[in-house]
């Protein structure tokens, strides 16, 4: 967080100089960049992945911010998960994989790694991380990109909307009479924006522990 923060500190100039010129250019520009930067953020050890939903809403509003994310979202998960299954999958088992991740990894190999993907996509595991627990598991890509575009599909909604909430703050906030109530509408929404995802958050959690209890009891009961 600290990292992040620091970042964003000394690079807020360089940041909105990027978003203002992608808002200058055509959208199939736009679309590769995102694309790119999509890709870079679905390895592990990358982060960004909630900075490139919100740019997206910012720069093109909910709908196309929707849009768009979901189509280069879909590319890097795709890349990362045929580069680290082919590539680096040793590396995920010896360096990133404990007894909860190998436990995770089974359940994915299970009946249940549809639900499992799904659910996962949910929670605030690390966007990178879960792309390479889930390329050295056995599931089929199709359906692993199915689901995964079901779990990412909420918290890319609710990211791009508070991203198109910042556009129309700035354009509001220009008006220096209506700062206050342009201020008191944001924060507002924005509070409402994270408690839903809180609540979106929660639920997953209770539905992944118990799909993570459920399938160990099964491989039990069959080992035994």
């Amino acid at each position: 967080v600290a990292l992040i923060l620091t970042f964003l500190v000394i690079g807020r100039g360089y940041i909105k100089y990027l978003l203002l010129s992608l808002e200058n250019t055509s959208l199939w520009i736009s679309f590769l960049v995102f694309a790119a930067l999509f890709t870079v953020v679905s390895f592990p050890m990358t982060w960004g992945y909630i900075v490139l939903n919100i740019a997206a809403g910012y720069l093109y509003g909910l709908l196309y911010g929707v849009l768009i994310v979901m189509f280069c979202a879909l590319c890097g998960i795709v890349i990362a998960h045929v580069t680290i299954r082919r590539c680096l999958s040793n590396f995920v088992m010896t360096r990133l994989a404990n007894d909860s991740v190998k436990a995770i990894i089974r359940v994915v190999d299970s009946e249940h790694g549809f639900k499992m993907v799904t659910l996962s996509r949910l929670t605030p595991i690390p966007f990178g991380l879960q792309n390479a627990l889930f390329a050295v598991s056995s599931i089929p890509l199709h359906r692993y990109i199915m689901a995964s575009m079901l779990g990412m599909l909420p918290s890319q909604g609710m990211h791009a909307y508070i991203g198109s909430t910042l556009r129309s703050m700035e354009e509001v906030i220009s008006d220096s009479g209506s700062s206050a109530t342009a201020y008191a509408v944001f924060i507002g929404q924005l509070l409402m924006a994270v408690l839903l995802l809180v609540f979106v958050i929660r639920r997953a959690r209770v539905e992944f522990n118990k799909a993570v209890q459920d399938a160990e009891h099964e491989l039990f009961e069959d080992s035994s």
